[in-house]
């Protein structure tokens, strides 16, 4: 036995634990039952993918010949959004999708070859819109025999091909081509020894308009770093044995990481593939070089980053099963699987953690998109009491705080008490007694002895405080001429008795524990209650939003200032939308334009104009006028102010029976994500998640499904989370 199969055995003894295993959310197949399958899978910033590979129309499993491209979108669930087969250049030939990306305007660009007659291949890309209709295709490399296995889209918005040429002595060369947004040549060039498998496989994008090609050169790993006209900055290999095969790149937050396989023969001449990863820095320099032996003859054809820092490695098993290896940031197997009905080609992570790897199913007969939770997930807290996470207690009151936690791998949780960072419990529940005036709080952390969820309350103690209040929403909507019925009640360490005034708009109204008020005026109107006792008090204070047939409007400023041919989209909300009386009216300085609730107004010259909108139903009527002042371009230089920071603004009406009115400000171009949540903290419906334009945004949500009760809107954007409450009334 030599020194390499010594190791090897080693590896597999040492591999031979129990590792925590992924677990499969779902399996979907599509295509025809056919020679069908995908290469690569991209995750689209609607949340949902998109993959591309080939499929035979007539799904005939003897015809070699008819597959075309194929490019399949889905959504989140992995139902079909919709498919396509392109027959590329009008010609009965043979053709496959390996690589595909999203562009920043929606649209995909798929590289990949088109074969005549199963030999005389070509390096192909072609570009589709948001909805697969084909916008251009184009073929690369004059005629000489090749093939596209990566493309990205560069920061300018040019478009980065690579791949292989072949030309006519029967050697290869790495490929490179840089196009503009219509496809055509900007650049070309040419890699590599000239070897039978150079070829590249993956392109970054780097610092400086400079830009990463990782392949094969005369059969190794290897790097190619070029400047933005496709000359070569620095070169490097990474040599294992005689033979390595590099079919990936991806970044890294410290470089770069390449995945493919390192074969050999052992001492009877039989030959081994073992799944390989190389991690670079930035300069190209090694920094780990691991492979992941196994009793089969494995490939890695793909290669992902994930969140936590590791690597998720896939391809085949003997070319008849799919592979999966998952790593620990330092490129430890963390685990492996082979649970897949055919070969695996594409992997990608989606922003939940959740695996989706594609391929083939069985002998190449339909395309398969599997779903894999994270191997591991931290115990979730469900339920916990007080419901409250901000309370007031009086000095000697003792509490009683408890939570219940599930952990979805079924291990057991152990649960830690604090109360002001001291230990005090390590059961479900505990009983605090709070003697001392001041702040305290008191925390629960449940643990499955690797992940954690934690659960936080601040807990005022009091000597005299306000303990309930009605209503409970403190930013009630409500139509002009309506009343509200408000009160509180205290509670007091001294028996003394308690004194009340109440406030509208910092005017005295009431001395009591509670007050009616009928508001008559359409604005925003203050309501304040204060309960005090000697030198002791406490308030709480309602911001009520009185509303005639408008409640909100878009845009917010209704003074603009804008540059010549320039479109705006103008919006009301009527506070019952679905009242069948309602009617619209909006004008232009005077001229009707539409009596839709929004209105679309291009301003193609200059001068100052006025935008009405008119809103009736069969009692009253209401308006609402934008000042606009349009400018020569150039001219004008203010751009609309947002906040800073992302903003969820207050949603109308607060309580809301069927209807719900949300909107926020982002500061800059980015992911939005904008969820309802149960009182529990769970996930009920996820209203938007998709790349946005700076400025302000709003949706309508329709709570039909929801039962009364307190929900949550939450919105994540720029590493940024806001939470509003909101009570839904039926």
């Amino acid at each position: 036995m030599n020194f390499r199969t010594i190791i090897v055995f080693l590896f597999l003894v040492l591999t031979n634990v129990s590792f925590a295993q992924p677990r499969r959310a779902w399996i979907r197949y599509y295509g025809s039952d056919g020679r069908d399958g995908f290469s690569d899978i991209y995750a689209t910033v609607d949340g949902g993918y998109i993959m591309c590979g080939r499929s035979d129309e007539q799904g005939d499993l003897n015809n070699w010949e008819q597959p075309n491209l194929w490019i399949v979108r889905v959504n989140q669930a992995g139902d079909v959004v919709w498919q396509n087969r392109y027959q590329l250049f009008d010609e009965d030939v043979w053709s496959i999708g390996y690589s595909i990306i999203e562009t920043d305007n929606g649209d995909f660009v798929v590289g990949g070859r088109t074969d005549v007659n199963y030999r005389e291949r070509r390096f192909v890309a072609i570009k589709v819109s948001s909805d697969g209709d084909l916008i251009w295709e184009r073929q690369y490399g004059g005629n000489l025999s090749g093939m596209c296995s990566a493309v990205i889209e560069t920061k300018s918005g040019e478009y980065l091909l690579g791949g292989r040429l072949t030309p006519e002595d029967g050697m290869v060369d790495c490929y490179a081509v840089m196009v503009n947004d219509d496809g055509d040549v900007i650049w070309e060039s040419r890699y590599g020894e000239h070897d039978e498998h150079d070829g590249i496989h993956g392109i970054r994008e780097a610092a400086n308009d400079e830009y990463i090609l990782g392949g094969l050169l005369d059969r190794t790993f290897a790097l190619i770093k070029i400047d933005d006209e496709g000359d070569v900055i620095w070169q490097e290999t990474y040599q294992r044995g005689t033979d390595s095969y590099c079919y990936s790149l991806v970044s890294t937050a410290n470089g770069y990481a390449l995945g493919g396989k390192y074969a050999y023969r052992d001492l009877q001449g039989v030959v081994h593939n073992i799944p390989r990863l190389v991690l670079v820095n930035d300069n190209g320099q090694l920094q780990l070089d691991q492979v992941y032996p196994s009793e089969s003859r494995d490939d890695c054809r793909n290669l992902a980053w994930m969140s936590d820092g590791g690597f998720t490695l896939v391809g085949y098993r003997c070319g008849d099963c799919g592979l999966a290896i998952r790593t620990e940031p330092g490129g430890d197997l963390s685990w492996s699987t082979d649970d897949f009905p055919g070969p695996v080609k594409g992997v990608v992570e989606d922003r939940d953690g959740n695996s989706l790897i594609c391929g083939f199913s069985g002998f190449y007969i339909q395309g398969t998109l599997v779903k894999y939770h994270p191997e591991r997930s931290a115990p979730m807290i469900l339920e916990h009491s007080p419901e409250y996470l901000d309370i007031s207690v009086l000095s000697g009151d003792s509490v009683l705080f408890s939570v219940y936690a599930d952990d979805v791998q079924d291990d057991s949780i152990r649960y830690v008490w604090t109360l002001n960072s001291d230990s005090i419990s390590s059961d479900t529940s505990t009983v605090v007694t709070f003697d001392e005036l001041g702040t305290d709080t008191v925390q629960c952390t449940v643990s499955d002895s690797a992940l954690s969820d934690s659960i936080r309350w601040i807990v005022h103690v009091e000597e005299m405080y306000i303990d309930s209040y009605s209503p409970q929403t403190l930013n009630p909507s409500i139509r002009r001429n309506s009343t509200i019925d408000f009160s509180i009640t205290t509670r007091a360490i001294e028996d003394d008795p308690v004194e009340y005034l109440w406030l509208l708009n910092d005017e005295q109204i009431a001395e009591n524990d509670s007050v009616t008020i009928r508001f008559e005026r359409g604005r925003e109107h203050s309501v304040i209650a204060i309960a005090s006792q000697g030198e002791l008090a406490d308030s709480v204070t309602w911001q009520v939003l009185v509303n005639d047939l408008i409640v909100d409007y878009m845009p917010e400023q209704l003074e603009l200032s804008v540059e010549v041919d320039t479109t705006f989209e103008f919006e009301v909300f009527p506070f019952n939308p679905n009242d069948d009386s309602l009617q619209f009216l909006w004008t232009l300085d005077g001229d009707s334009i539409s009596d839709n609730s929004w209105v679309l107004v291009n301003f193609d010259s200059e001068g100052l104009y006025n935008v009405t909108a008119y809103v009736s139903d069969t009692t009253e009527s209401n308006s609402l006028t934008w000042d606009v002042s349009v400018t020569a371009v150039g001219v004008h230089s203010d751009e609309p102010r947002y906040p800073d920071t992302p903003t969820l603004y207050p949603s109308v009406p607060n309580p809301f029976n069927s209807q719900l009115k949300i909107k926020y400000s982002i500061p800059n171009y980015g992911r939005v994500k904008l969820e309802l949540l149960d009182i529990r903290g769970r996930v009920l419906d996820v209203m938007r998640n998709e790349m946005q334009r700076k400025g302000n945004h709003s949706l309508t949500y329709r709570g039909n499904n929801l039962t009364s009760g307190v929900y949550f809107i939450r919105l994540s954007s720029d590493a940024n989370i806001q939470v509003e409450k909101v009570l839904m009334l039926k």
